[in-house]
């Protein structure tokens, strides 16, 4: 009876760890640690299921060197033709008084931003997005990568 038990728990394990993954991350390396205004990074996303809700985040990584608590990005989203997100975000990374936030590792943090969920996708298919940086300065240093997260909420 336990061998019976033991393998079956196998049996559902190896099941459980073939499904679909329900969380699609792509974050760019941004070369030497500088965000350009005008090279935004840029994805797809391939979208088969519109019943699901979804969170969408954005994630930076970034220097001790980064000079500033917050920085703006602007995130567009679009499928085909359909636009379905144009905004600019002002991101908090930390404050004065209790320094950056997310996970940190020396001095490289990481932050992951939710900015909007739970929604629905309007239809099946690649949605393209494309997320820049729109602060003062042309060249943005002390940002190592940028880039978006999205997973179905349970």
């Amino acid at each position: 009876m336990f061998r019976f038990i033991l393998i079956l728990l196998f049996f559902i394990s190896l099941i459980s760890a073939c499904r679909q993954s329900e969380l699609y991350e792509k974050r760019n390396v941004l070369p030497k640690s500088t965000w350009d205004l005008q090279k935004p990074v840029k994805g797809t996303i391939q979208v088969t299921d519109t019943l699901a809700y979804y969170n969408l985040f954005v994630c930076i990584r970034h220097t001790d060197a980064y000079a500033y608590n917050n920085i703006w990005v602007r995130l567009k989203m679009a499928c085909g033709k359909d636009s379905l997100l144009d905004t600019r975000l002002d991101l908090s990374l930390g404050t004065d008084a209790d320094g950056w936030e997310g996970s940190g590792m020396n001095d490289i943090w990481d932050v992951c931003k939710k900015i909007r969920g739970p929604f629905r996708l309007p239809k099946k298919g690649d949605y393209h997005y494309e997320l820049g940086q729109c602060m003062r300065e042309n060249t943005l240093k002390g940002i190592m990568s940028a880039g978006i997260r999205m997973e179905k909420v349970k």
